[in-house]
């Protein structure tokens, strides 16, 4: 059955009109509270409300809502941050608001913390931040991109919060000489635990950082870099203990996306490295040959794969072709896969993508490059996709090379899609639609998204939107030719008539 708009839980209620009445408690705090003494402070918050009483869980999810909705001030968070009971703070929302007076005041009162986001908190000083890293010892994921931070404060975190899991330092101006610095201080040869550590865009790091960062923190498990790939084949070509693990033995996220080549041995040498790889992002260079490519079948735990169809290299123009470069990866582990991503690749089969990966959760198909992306796939070949919850395809406006009996296909054997997102795709057409309704093959969509498919009425959608039985939650339809305004308002009526929870976007 539809969702209709429920009551909100007391709690929620409650929660909700605190966050839309902060100001009744926060006017005046910061210029009559703030500069008293603690005893005083108390007493006038106890008057003002039970701000100093509220338990962890309440204060976290207060101080969600109020960045949610923009009702994060500087008095309000002050004011809820005196309480020391806060063990979860994301700043990103409110980062215009963030300065040194409240980190300092994140130092003094918040010693519990387990989560903390400053991304983009640009207001606040490396000194601050220094101060900071010495009084989060219980902190297990931290977010410091675009920050000033320095590293100093990343030796202090690295050192004081020891049950430290999670590391985001995005577009942060470190270099080499901060893994270095950490190595040199680091007690008795004493090794990291932390599983995940983000330098996406932090460019004063080389391979030379990565190497060491190999050594001082051996669990990791995800690193983001656009040097990691090379890090990797240079650790994995230096000479070393045959017994003992190569370094980055434990990464279960890899992508090379940004690799300056890729022939067939770096293949085998990213296999033999890190055995355990779970996700991994590919581009296609003209050096891989199948060989290579085959070799990806030796990963038994990979689930996620991108494939970039892109060609990266001086030997060879436009996009890798199907046959020669994508098919012989999906043979090898396209069983395994739950999440497959391919982007401009030449004559794609969608038909015996489908076969070969049976139990894909996610499949998005990024077709924008030159017309001409798809091929029809073999008519006699059956497909099951039984698990298929998501997909995605973007193709290009008047690009007829995917056929609406293609489509159809794939589409009538994912019994349990859950998400669509379509593209510019012109075989989306109402008769393809009406075959999905006939067969019952909608029935747990809960989510549509449709932009610039011109050959889809809005007269074909009603059957879906307007269908008592539908599970529909949100729906997005933009720059659809043949969906008027005159649909939009019929639906809207109906949905508001009924009381129906579902965002309908339309453009």
């Amino acid at each position: 059955m539809p969702q209709h708009v429920g009551v909100e839980s007391l709690y929620r209620l409650c929660l909700r009109f605190v966050a839309l009445n902060v100001s009744y408690w926060t006017d005046h705090y910061e210029r009559h509270v703030l500069k008293r003494t603690s005893k005083e402070r108390q007493r006038i918050l106890f008057v003002l409300g039970p701000f100093d009483e509220l338990g962890s869980w309440i204060a976290n999810d207060l101080l969600d809502m109020l960045s949610l909705e923009r009702r994060l001030c500087y008095p309000s968070l002050q004011l809820i941050l005196n309480g020391g009971v806060v063990t979860k703070l994301n700043l990103e929302g409110a980062a215009k608001t963030v300065n040194d007076t409240v980190v300092h005041s994140i130092t003094k009162h918040c010693s519990q913390l387990r989560h903390l986001n400053l991304e983009n908190c640009k207001r606040v000083s490396t000194s601050a931040l220094l101060a900071l890293s010495e009084k989060l010892p219980l902190a297990l994921s931290l977010n410091f991109s675009g920050t000033a931070i320095n590293t100093s404060a990343i030796c202090n975190l690295l050192q004081n919060s020891s049950r430290m899991l999670e590391l985001i330092l995005k577009s942060c101006k470190i270099s080499d000489k901060t893994f270095l610095e950490i190595d040199r201080v680091r007690n008795d040869g004493t090794v990291f635990k932390l599983r995940c550590l983000d330098l996406s865009d932090s460019f004063g790091v080389t391979e030379k950082g990565l190497m060491v960062l190999f050594r001082i923190a051996p669990d990791l498990r995800e690193l983001h870099h656009h040097l990691l790939f090379d890090a990797l084949l240079t650790t994995a070509s230096l000479p070393t203990n045959p017994l003992a693990a190569r370094p980055g033995h434990l990464l279960r996220s890899i992508s090379c996306l940004d690799a300056e080549s890729l022939e067939d041995y770096h293949i085998e040498l990213l296999v033999l490295t890190c055995p355990g790889i779970e996700r991994l992002e590919l581009r296609f260079t003209s050096e891989l040959a199948r060989q290579g490519l085959h070799t990806l079948s030796s990963l038994q735990y990979l689930q996620v794969l991108v494939l970039d169809g892109n060609y990266h290299g001086s030997h060879m123009d436009g996009f890798a072709p199907y046959n020669s470069r994508v098919k012989p990866v999906l043979e090898g582990c396209g069983k395994g896969l739950r999440t497959l991503t391919l982007e401009n690749i030449e004559k794609l089969d969608l038909v015996e993508v489908a076969t070969l990966c049976p139990n894909l959760v996610n499949l998005t198909v990024l077709q924008h490059g030159e017309p001409g992306g798809f091929r029809d796939g073999c008519p006699q070949r059956v497909i099951q996709c039984p698990s298929l919850s998501k997909l995605c395809i973007w193709s290009r406006i008047g690009d007829t090379s995917l056929q609406e009996g293609t489509l159809a296909r794939v589409l009538l054997s994912a019994v349990k899609i859950d998400q669509l997102q379509l593209f510019q795709v012109d075989s989306f057409t109402d008769s393809v639609l009406q075959r999905l309704i006939a067969e019952d093959t909608l029935k747990v969509l809960t989510s549509i998204d449709l932009q610039e498919c011109n050959h889809i009425t809005g007269l074909a959608l009603s059957g879906v939107l307007l269908d008592k039985s539908n599970l529909l939650h949100s729906v997005r339809l933009i720059d659809n030719w043949n969906v008027h305004r005159s649909d939009y308002d019929k639906w809207r009526s109906r949905m508001k008539k009924v009381n129906l929870d579902v965002k309908l976007d339309w453009e």
